[in-house]
């Protein structure tokens, strides 16, 4: 089923973001459950943010779709702003059902693809984005 659907053109070395904001594409009934101790950073990432290197970007991103994400207590503030880094446009977030993640894995890895499970969608909740450490 994975052979159809999968290119070598949609690989990706870039961190994964939150979701391109302007195009949520949740249903309704659903949220997103992100754990940000999944998400991959480039490495010095972090310490960019700490040193004050915000895109402006970033700050757009962060404006028009903040309002549909909530954080629990230990997400770092710089933390929070790389999940909306423009700069990761080449970052790619799948959505498969769980049975199905398995193989969606062993397919992607097959080909040289980076993957990383960083989340779950689960029934709607207040919000549209949960991030979690």
């Amino acid at each position: 089923m994975w052979e159809r659907t999968l290119s070598p053109a949609r690989r990706t070395k870039t961190p994964q973001r939150i979701a391109n904001p302007g195009c949520p594409t949740l249903p309704d009934n659903v949220s997103a459950r992100i754990q940000t101790s999944k998400v991959r950073l480039l490495e010095g990432a972090l310490e960019c943010a700490r040193a004050g290197y915000i895109p402006a970007g970033l700050k757009a991103n962060r404006e028009f779709a903040e309002c549909m994400v909530t954080y629990e207590d230990k997400i770092s503030d710089d933390l929070k702003a790389l999940l909306f880094d423009p700069q990761t446009a080449g970052g790619l977030l799948i959505s498969v059902q769980k049975e199905s993640v398995a193989d969606l894995i062993q397919a992607l890895a097959a080909r040289g693809v980076s993957v990383a499970e960083i989340g779950s969608v689960q029934p709607r909740t207040k919000v549209l984005i949960e991030v979690a450490p």
